[in-house]
């Protein structure tokens, strides 16, 4: 093609210092961010004049030895030749709208540059009113002469209407591209890309391709805010800055959630944003790290940030984009209200949380619970026969835990971290339960937590011929922090239910006080988040018994946190449902070792070995855990 334009990059003098290295530092995730960015605000321009836009933006990869590549695509506005020179052949200007008030990301015009600066080279190819713009960016800023927008050339860059390809080679063999579940996780993770992941306008797919083009992976990035209630929406203003209103809302997360020790990537802390854009996340500088502002998120909204990019000579934004520059006075103030917003809402947490520990852990109360978990674990030495704490049966001389309905999920409660795939193991015992080669058929009951797995069938080459075991696994994964819900596999009208729970990527903290007590009973946990259908259930990882404070028969009496475990008729209640799991879980073992062997149907074998148990120990455990006075004495 023939060259029309040809020159150094023109810098601006404003920031002729600033080095593309300090904004991007080789990372291709800060790379994607500014240029999904750039596409997210020509698809503002086009909705702000009143037209509909088409919201799409592709990532492509492509990975290779040396030279890999990276696209991203956009239907949005294209370029003019003008429009080129400026955004993409001048460095420092202002780029995207921003000083005409248009709500862009482009505070110094940079983000496509060092995007391609810091990777290597690359290349802008637009569509705009059926006219082809093509330029080069490396040393050089080369623009070439613009032609008709063939049908040959819209079906390379795959652009219908006007559009924006642009494609990065990354020289540098030292930058890699991250595997693709890796990328996927940092993009969705990303703080600044939250809006507009969220966004129902926009459709972000992560696609990645072999050298032919041809497509490996592809997956539509999508976003949950994670479950919570609404603690805030309330309006602030900032002092000493005239007209300057913080619009703010937070929430408070079911469940704990990853905070400034993931960067970027975290999931709690207060969104700070411009009228057009998310420029910062926060917990203010006093409480990032405070544990009871781990489930705390929402954001702040305060147009007064793009009143100051404007006019400051000083900018309130870092000069590498990494968030807003909180030795500024005005950043000072905005971080002054947040702190005292959040520091409320900490207050009263730390007061929740200290006076249900008054109410549910009198020294009694520890003492009875502290007595009764040894003697729950002799009697499961005892009907087991094996050492306290190994929670493991010889299942017909092979270390295999077998299905005592003889069709079931193990374990049937399972955490999977939002965003990655957890699998689960479906047991059967076939052909007595489940026919060979018979479809299994598996649904969610909530949009939160989707089977990759659809179907699985039952093979001959799936069976022990010893035990007649049968087992397959399949593949979940959760969208949104603190969704719970059932896995279902079903067949020929039988039912297999697993409960899952979606949690944050933040690493759960160990429980060290049940961890270092023996035996295969650890405590006994009041817990408001399990499934209220199931009123207390066993857990096999923790060895925990956890008592569902939501089920409706328990909140009659219980608090949400255990409230009330001094009454006398909580207390015979616990007992009975301490019994009910106790017993359950020793008889589970009991049929699965071949201690107590099948009779008739294998679904209802639990149930029978279950009762045989609750008459002979139910007496104990209410002795233990049902306080003498509240007991009758029994004349023989």
């Amino acid at each position: 093609m023939t060259v029309e334009v040809q020159r150094k990059l023109e810098i601006d003098g404003r920031v002729a210092e600033i080095q593309a290295q300090a904004t991007i530092k080789k990372d291709i995730i800060l790379a994607l961010v500014e240029l999904i960015t750039n596409s997210d605000d020509s698809y503002k321009r086009i909705e702000n004049e009143g037209r509909k836009a088409d919201g799409r933006i592709t990532i492509e990869l492509i990975r290779r030895r040396h030279g890999s590549v990276i696209r991203v695509v956009d239907f949005a506005e294209g370029f003019d030749k003008e429009t080129m020179d400026a955004r993409v052949g001048t460095y420092g200007s202002d780029t995207s709208g921003f000083t005409e008030e248009l709500s862009g990301r482009g505070y110094w015009g940079r983000g496509l540059k060092e995007a391609v600066i810091s990777m290597g080279s690359g290349s802008v190819h637009s569509i705009r009113d059926n006219i082809y713009y093509e330029c080069s960016l490396g040393k050089l800023y080369t623009r070439h002469k613009p032609s008709k927008a063939t049908e040959q050339l819209r079906s390379s860059f795959g652009i219908r209407g006007n559009g924006t390809f642009v494609e990065i080679e990354i020289i540098n063999d030292k930058i890699r591209i991250p595997q693709y579940e890796t990328l996927k996780d940092r993009l969705l993770f990303f703080y600044s890309l939250r809006d507009i992941i969220t966004n129902p306008k926009r459709q972000l797919m992560l696609v990645e391709k072999n050298n032919e083009g041809e497509i490996k992976r592809s997956e539509h990035l999508n976003y949950k805010l994670p479950k919570g209630l609404l603690y805030k929406h309330t309006s602030i203003p900032v002092p000493y800055f005239q007209g300057a209103i913080i619009n703010l809302e937070m929430y408070k997360a079911n469940e704990q959630l990853s905070g400034n020790e993931e960067g970027y990537f975290r999931e709690n802390g207060i969104l700070v944003c411009s009228k057009g854009s998310i420029v910062d996340v926060t917990l203010t500088r006093k409480y990032e790290d405070n544990d009871y502002a781990r489930k705390l998120y929402g954001h702040a909204t305060c147009d007064y940030i793009d009143y100051l990019l404007r006019t400051e000579k000083i900018p309130i934004i870092r000069s590498d984009r990494g968030g807003l520059d909180w030795t500024h006075p005005f950043c000072k103030a905005i971080d002054d209200v947040l702190m005292k917003e959040i520091a409320e809402y900490v207050k009263i947490e730390e007061k929740k949380a200290k006076d249900d520990e008054k109410r549910i852990e009198s020294e009694k109360t520890r003492k009875r619970y502290s007595a009764a978990l040894p003697e729950l674990n002799n009697i499961a030495k005892m009907e087991l026969d094996q050492v306290p704490g190994s929670g493991e049966g010889k299942d017909l001389g092979k270390n295999i835990r077998m299905p005592s309905s003889g069709f079931e999920f193990d374990p049937d409660f399972v955490h999977v971290v939002i965003d990655k795939e957890g699998t689960l193991t479906l047991k059967a015992i076939v052909p007595y339960e489940i026919p060979i080669d018979t479809r299994v058929t598996i649904t969610s009951d909530t949009q939160e937590i989707i089977p990759i797995t659809k179907e699985v069938v039952f093979t001959q080459a799936d069976i022990d011929s010893e035990t007649s075991l049968g087992v397959q696994h399949v593949k979940i994964i959760g969208k949104q922090v603190g969704a719970d819900g059932f896995i279902t596999a079903e067949v020929n009208e039988k039912k297999a239910e697993a409960w899952i729970k979606v949690i944050s990527k933040r690493k759960q903290p160990i429980d060290t006080k049940s961890s270092k007590k023996s035996g295969l009973f650890k405590n006994i946990v009041f817990n408001k988040d399990s499934e209220p259908r199931r009123r207390v259930h066993f857990d096999t990882e923790s060895g925990n018994i956890f008592i569902a404070t939501r089920a409706p028969s328990i909140a009659m009496y219980f608090g949400l946190s255990g409230e009330g475990q001094e009454e006398g008729y909580c207390q015979v209640m616990l007992a009975e449902l301490v019994v009910e799991a106790v017993c359950n879980v020793i008889a589970r073992q009991q049929i699965e070792t071949g201690k107590e062997p099948y009779i008739g149907e294998k679904s209802e074998n639990i149930n029978r070995v279950t009762q045989n148990l609750i008459n002979k120990y139910a007496d104990k455990i209410h002795s233990l855990l049902v306080d003498k006075k509240f007991q009758r004495t029994i004349i023989n």
